[in-house]
């Protein structure tokens, strides 16, 4: 799916596990609960999709994967539960929900931090 055009498309409980989704173009996408999990997302333009109850367990971003207008009220960063029976959903609380814009924060500061972190190589003491 390296490059494919999915606007509008209706990936809803779709398995992209492991997918390639290298410079897709998923405006207005419904991605709601589907598994992302190793899925490689360079470049890959998300304007607008719809990720509620996604997995992003070890998807591949980088500062070219766009994420603007992501309509988003929780994901999970795990496809299976922990030993504790948590998949580890965002926000923490059920009784939350990201506020709009939220996603978009949470995933800027996460590449910002990568960038920081290999800046100048990578520093053991920041690990």
């Amino acid at each position: 799916m390296h490059g494919a055009y999915l606007k509008g498309v209706n990936l809803e409980e779709a398995n992209l596990k492991q997918a390639d989704l290298s410079d897709a173009i998923l405006h207005d996408a419904n991605l709601k609960n589907v598994n992302l999990t190793d899925t490689l997302a360079i470049g890959t333009d998300f304007t607008g999709a719809y990720l509620t109850g996604a997995c992003l367990e070890a998807w591949n971003i980088d500062s070219s994967t766009i994420l603007d207008r992501v309509d988003c009220q929780y994901i999970f960063l795990l496809e299976k539960c922990n030993v504790r029976g948590s998949r580890e959903r965002r926000p923490h609380d059920s009784y939350k929900t990201f506020d709009p814009g939220d996603f978009e924060k949470l995933y800027q500061q996460l590449m910002d931090t990568v960038q920081l972190l290999l800046k100048n190589g990578v520093n053991p003491e920041a690990f």
